[in-house]
């Protein structure tokens, strides 16, 4: 799975939209000073890779694209829905490592 854009329209402990769309293909870095929204782009990943939970903040907006297998998807999540599409289609969510295991693939 290869991130290709994210756009964090609305995520609480971020004043402003976040909107990334160049990305390597193999590893990604991201640096900056305190309070520069590192952390937070973290967390709206999470949020959009993991089934939404009870526990999750209400009024989440993150929009982001992927290429999983040659194909492009995207996922828009908004509140507690997390709609995804392979084209435009709206699908089941594409083969992903079990929830238990995404953090494995973060450098923290």
């Amino acid at each position: 799975m290869k991130l290709r854009s994210l756009s964090i329209i609305k995520l609480p402990g971020l004043d402003k939209r976040l909107h990334i769309s160049q990305w390597a293909d193999n590893m990604n870095f991201v640096i900056g000073p305190n309070a520069s929204g590192k952390t937070s782009l973290i967390r709206a990943l999470g949020f959009l890779l993991n089934p939404p939970s009870k526990s999750d903040p209400t009024g989440l907006i993150l929009e982001a694209e992927f290429e999983v297998d040659g194909k492009h998807w995207s996922a828009t999540r908004a509140g507690p829905q997390c709609v995804w599409k392979l084209g435009q289609e709206v699908g089941l969510r594409p083969n992903l490592p079990a929830t238990d295991i995404l953090d494995c693939h973060l450098i923290r």
